[in-house]
C-alpha cells in the first residue's frame, strides 16, 4: 500500500515562495505549486482556499521573517534595527515584496513582533496613537523604499541603474538644472538613501519625547 504524502499549509506556502522568488509572481501557479511538493493540484485547496489566501499566507511569512530580539538598546537603535530587519526580509524576497505591500497582516506569528515594537514605544514615553503612528509610518518607509530599490534591478524595473543615470546626465542642465544638480550626478546611493529616511524619522520620534 502507497503511503500517502502529508502536507502541510506551511510547506505550500513555502513551496509558493520559492517558485515566485526563482520564476516571478506572473508564473505562480497552482499546478506550478502542486509540481513543486509533488502532489496534485485540488490537494492544494485543503491548505490554502484560493490564490489570494496563498498570497496572504506568502505576506505573513515574509513578515514572520522581521525578527529582533529584545535588548537594553537605546530606542534609536531599536528603530533602525527593526527598518534594517522589514529591509531584508522584503529585499530577501524581491518578487514578493509588493504582496507584503498591499495585504494586511492578522497572523498570531507576525503581530508578536508588532506587539513588541508597540511595547518598545511606549515604554519610551509615546502614548497608544502615537506609537501606532510610528510604527505604520516607518513601515509604510520602508516597504516604499525597498520597492523602489527592487525597482533598480532590470528584472523588475524594465531599466538598468546605468540607463536611468545616463539618461537623466543627458538632460539640458539649463532648464533643469535642479535635477542635474541630484539625479543627474549618477546612480542613487540606496543604502545611503536609506539610512537618511530612517534617521529623518528616528529625529521626528525622539523631537515627541
Amino acid at each position: 500500500m502507497v503511503k500517502r504524502r502529508t502536507l502541510t499549509r506551511e510547506q505550500v506556502i513555502g513551496a509558493a515562495r520559492e517558485l515566485a522568488n526563482e520564476q516571478g509572481l506572473d508564473k505562480l501557479t497552482m499546478r506550478a505549486i502542486s509540481a513543486r511538493v509533488g502532489v496534485e493540484a485540488p490537494s492544494l485547496y485543503t491548505h490554502v482556499v484560493d490564490k489570494q489566501d496563498l498570497l496572504d499566507g506568502l505576506a505573513e511569512l515574509i513578515f514572520s521573517e522581521v525578527r529582533v530580539e529584545p535588548s537594553d538598546d537605546p530606542l534609536a537603535t531599536r528603530i533602525e534595527m527593526y527598518s534594517r530587519a522589514l529591509r531584508q526580509a522584503l529585499l530577501s524576497n524581491a518578487h514578493l515584496a509588493s504582496v507584503a505591500a498591499t495585504r494586511p497582516v492578522v497572523s498570531i506569528s507576525t503581530l508578536h513582533m508588532v506587539e513588541q515594537a508597540l511595547g518598545e514605544l511606549m515604554e519610551a514615553g509615546l502614548d497608544p496613537q502615537q506609537s501606532l503612528y510610528i510604527l505604520d509610518s516607518l513601515v509604510s518607509f520602508v516597504i516604499g523604499h525597498a520597492l523602489a530599490e527592487i525597482g533598480d534591478d532590470p528584472e523588475f524595473g524594465g531599466h538598468s541603474e546605468d540607463e536611468i543615470a545616463a539618461q537623466r546626465a543627458a538632460l539640458p542642465a539649463d532648464q533643469f538644472p535642479n535635477v542635474a544638480a541630484t539625479l543627474g550626478q549618477g546612480r542613487v546611493d540606496r543604502e545611503a538613501e536609506f539610512q537618511f529616511g530612517v534617521g529623518l524619522l528616528i529625529k521626528g520620534v525622539l523631537d515627541l519625547l
